[in-house]
């Protein structure tokens, strides 16, 4: 079944056929933002309260960080993601990209307080939904990861609109969870209904890893510990 690109496909992979990068280059692993291909049909992932203009500058801004990303210049995504917030300041997936490339650029006091931010702030996209199941379930803190909350996410997400990065982030919920068994279910539905997905390789890596019955994490910087000890100021 093939569902056309909605916000959801740019930071899993930025890899996806036509998006960012060429076939070929290195795989990702965060979550993802599709700008849509048509700005006036948003839909779910239309940012609240803005114009059609600022909708689709909000998207600009928010590809040319994961262009950035996707090229390790953590710098220049940062200053996308800032451009992106004077636009809206609600959007929780923008203040959880900022925070990770904070933390990827050592400054682990920016990224604590963006991400205090962002988790106060409403869910109201399947863009948020898939970045939060992503967050609760892969990332390096303990004080929050929660796998029961990242599966309800990833469940919202497949409601709205079913895609593999869906599947993928409710197999990350569940392998958090401790069920290994589930995780592997709902990779392998993931492998069997998009098997042109341009996550397809990262699916088979997350497969294998649950077959160990290991999570996935995902890297926040260089020191976890610093960034761990600001996480718990902020908190």
């Amino acid at each position: 079944m093939h569902h056309p690109p909605t916000l959801l496909g740019l930071l899993l992979l930025l890899t996806l056929p036509g998006a960012l990068l060429a076939a070929g280059q290195k795989t990702r692993e965060e979550p993802i933002f599709n700008s849509p291909s048509d700005p006036g049909q948003a839909g779910a992932d239309r940012p609240p309260g803005l114009t059609a203009a600022q909708q689709e500058q909000f998207f600009d801004y928010i590809v040319q960080g994961a262009a950035a990303e996707g090229r390790d210049d953590y710098a220049a995504a940062l200053a996308c993601y800032d451009r992106a917030l004077t636009l809206n300041q609600t959007s929780v997936t923008v203040w959880i990209r900022h925070a990770y490339v904070a933390a990827k650029l050592g400054q682990y006091d920016v990224a604590a307080r963006d991400l205090q931010t962002g988790v106060s702030h409403a869910p109201v996209s399947v863009t948020d939904y898939l970045t939060l199941a992503w967050f609760r379930a892969t990332c390096p803190f303990a004080a929050m990861r929660d796998g029961v909350q990242a599966v309800a996410y990833a469940f919202k997400a497949l409601r709205e609109q079913e895609s593999a990065d869906a599947y993928d982030m409710l197999a990350a919920g569940y392998a958090e969870m401790g069920n290994y068994g589930k995780a592997q279910e709902n990779i392998r539905i993931a492998i069997k209904r998009y098997p042109d997905s341009g996550r397809s390789q990262l699916l088979r890596e997350h497969l294998e890893l649950y077959k160990q019955r290991k999570p996935w994490r995902t890297v926040w910087g260089a020191d976890t510990k610093q960034l761990d000890a600001a996480l718990q100021d902020a908190l």
